[in-house]
């Protein structure tokens, strides 16, 4: 019997993995191509032939988050908002016969912690800027992909 950790999980199906599935998203151009971003993140979505196929990326630098427990933090939290979004985002491509690959990727260092800087408040701030993101990217992507078929 299937645990109900797992079928909340971003299955491997849902992942880009591949440097070269990286590399085709970011250097990308055109109208099959949006690209949003906010203070923390920056967000790089690309059309695709695969019917209601969501894909999602993340990428975190060692240079904005020199512990890998950071990187794996902001990671986790990008997960979690992408693995929320994933229902809307399949019902989006399906009704317009698309799919999208999208690509989240930190975009400026993470703060050290101390006194003035609370993990928690990091914490919520980035999680509000992913999701801000991904609702934005939903009211956008059908409207924009829609006007060049």
């Amino acid at each position: 019997m299937e645990s109900t950790e797992s079928s909340y999980a971003l299955s491997a199906e849902r992942r880009i993995k591949r440097s070269s599935d990286f590399l085709l998203i970011l250097k990308s151009k055109g109208p099959d191509v949006l690209r949003l971003c906010n203070h923390w993140f920056e967000l790089k979505v690309r059309k695709t032939t695969a019917v209601a196929g969501v894909r999602f990326g993340f990428t975190v630098g060692k240079v904005n988050a020199k512990r890998s427990v950071d990187r794996v933090l902001i990671k986790r939290i990008l997960r979690e908002s992408a693995r929320n979004r994933i229902p809307v985002f399949s019902v989006l491509c399906r009704n317009e016969n698309m799919g999208i690959d999208i690509s989240l990727r930190l975009k400026r260092k993470f703060p050290k912690i101390d006194g003035n800087t609370s993990l928690d408040a990091v914490k919520k701030d980035m999680r509000s800027a992913v999701d801000s993101l991904l609702l934005k990217l939903e009211k956008v992507v059908v409207k924009r992909f829609k006007e060049n078929l």
